[in-house]
């Protein structure tokens, strides 16, 4: 018993290190971000149970609608007090997040929300039929809202099908962060946005 007490110790810890690992890389590959360090304090609070909390709040410059991250994205903060905050998860089906195709041939935009808070599975929709989305493909936020960046990793698309109605497309996304298990996250507080992208055709900036 003690044997797999020692075993089940070194999996959390590898565990843990490799989210801080995760972390570092990060903050290493989006130099031009500013990210607070949390720990998780609390989940699965909410009538939903997709929510989580973190020990950092007001005092470190959070404010809602913030991106929360661990190699990929976690969830937005949903509520900010004096020295924690809540966090909606991606997983949530109240979760609504901008999100894109990232793939130099495809122009492919959407929307991303969870199924249940208890999947890691995700569900983008509102996809136009004519667009290119297939499996495989790799989904990141689209950064049009402007409350958080572009390019951060959501997820890799398992299943594209219609919508019941026939006009646009949907799909199932795995979630790429391991949102169920998280202990150690990155809130976005400022980055610089991307420039905005004039159109082939001579349209207006988008």
């Amino acid at each position: 018993r003690q044997r797999q007490m020692c075993i089940r110790d070194r999996a959390s810890i590898y565990a843990e290190n490799s989210q801080l690992r995760g972390l570092l890389n990060y903050k290493e590959q989006h130099k031009t971000q500013t990210v607070v360090a949390a720990k998780v304090i609390s989940r699965n609070y909410g009538v939903l149970r997709d929510c989580l909390y973190i020990d950092a709040g007001a005092n470190k410059g959070l404010h809602r609608e913030m991106a929360v991250v661990n190699n990929g994205l976690v969830g937005i903060i949903d509520e900010v007090y004096d020295e924690y905050s809540r966090v909606l998860l991606l997983t949530s089906p109240r979760c609504k997040i901008g999100a894109r195709v990232l793939r130099a041939d495809s122009r492919a935009v959407g929307v991303v929300g969870g199924k249940t808070a208890e999947s890691d599975m995700l569900y983008l929709e509102h996809i136009v039929r004519e667009a290119s989305l297939r499996k495989g493909d790799i989904i990141v936020t689209s950064g049009y809202s402007g409350t958080h960046p572009a390019d951060i990793l959501i997820g890799t698309v398992k299943a594209v099908r219609m919508d019941r109605v026939g006009l646009l497309q949907e799909a199932d996304v795995l979630a790429t962060a391991d949102i169920a298990d998280v202990e150690h996250v990155l809130v976005i507080t400022s980055f610089t946005p991307k420039p905005k992208i004039e159109l082939q055709q001579g349209g207006q900036a988008q």
